[in-house]
């Protein structure tokens, strides 16, 4: 199994779950990374797509600490968190290959994102009762899982804007100075040649 592949399922498990712990969160992650030409990511990237999954983001964030909102275990509350899951995962995933990062089909990411998005909402139904147990007051209790899922969405979408970032952690260290080096001498070699298409540095 190459670097790549353990990448790509990896961020798939980390933004599914932080979906399961918040639905918006994932899709907010993926919006505020996503680039124009982004396989699915089209409105995402976007600024008004960026800011109403942010926004949404927010307000669930808000709702989930209100007496009132229902059980994220009841189908109304975990089928958006599967739905998004998986869309996460798959958009990830569909993501790196058309960066050029290796990865797993995204067909794969949407179902590890499914995966894991079950298993988190399960897990931050069993805290906040086990916090009721303990008994803390609530909101203490959802602000770390607001904690836990703000990072788990870090982690998923981490390196998403840098391209050196991106090449290192997929194939190596030494990735992305390669992949420069090579390029520049090409570039080098070709305008020396007088290739069509190539040209000299800084243009």
């Amino acid at each position: 199994m190459s670097g790549g592949f353990r990448t790509n399922w990896a961020r798939a498990a980390l933004v599914g779950a932080a979906s399961g712990l918040r639905s918006q969160a994932g899709l907010a992650a993926v919006a505020l990374t996503a680039r124009p030409g982004d396989p699915g990511s089209g409105l995402l990237a976007r600024r008004w797509g960026r800011g109403g999954a942010l926004l949404g983001a927010v307000g669930e964030a808000v709702a989930d600490k209100l007496p009132a909102t229902p059980s994220r275990l009841a189908p109304a509350g975990l089928l958006p968190r599967l739905v998004l899951g998986g869309l996460t995962g798959g958009l990830l995933a569909a993501r790196d290959t058309g960066r050029g990062v290796a990865g797993g089909p995204p067909v794969r990411g949407a179902l590890v994102g499914v995966a894991t998005a079950a298993g988190a909402a399960v897990a931050g139904a069993r805290w906040r009762r086990a916090a009721w147990e303990w008994g803390w007051p609530d909101w203490p209790a959802a602000l770390v899982e607001d904690a836990v899922t703000a990072a788990l969405a870090y982690a998923a979408v981490r390196g998403r804007n840098d391209p050196e970032a991106e090449a290192r952690e997929a194939y190596g260290p030494g990735a992305y100075d390669e992949s420069v080096e090579a390029a520049g001498t090409y570039r080098a070699t070709g305008y020396a040649e007088g290739r069509p298409g190539a040209a000299p540095d800084g243009s």
